[in-house]
């Protein structure tokens, strides 16, 4: 589109609920509740903000990396405790109660 002068005229393509949509994604990526995300934004219902709430590959990756992250941690930690839960006990032939000699 050119003005009188000929001079092309840059037409706005930023609109309100670009705005909207990067404060829903900001909000929730910084960890806001909901509710207080909701309010800041305007939402009134969830369906609604979740419509704004655009999810990037970037946030699907993150949420694959934490959850293999904390399912590492979870064995880590289970393999620790059954460790820590045998470490003081002596197997049963070691304890004298088996091999059939009697105790």
């Amino acid at each position: 589109m050119l003005d009188r002068k000929g001079r092309a005229v840059v037409e706005p393509t930023l609109i309100f609920h670009d705005l909207r949509r990067s404060a829903v994604r900001n909000l929730v990526t910084a960890g806001v509740d909901q509710a207080v995300a909701m309010r800041v934004t305007g939402h009134q219902t969830i369906s609604v903000f979740q419509r704004y709430r655009i999810v990037s590959d970037d946030d699907v990756r993150t949420a694959l990396e934490r959850t293999q992250a904390a399912a590492r941690s979870r064995l880590v930690d289970q393999n620790a405790s059954v460790q820590g839960h045998n470490s003081g006990h002596k197997r049963d032939s070691e304890a004298g109660h088996g091999g059939g000699d009697g105790a």
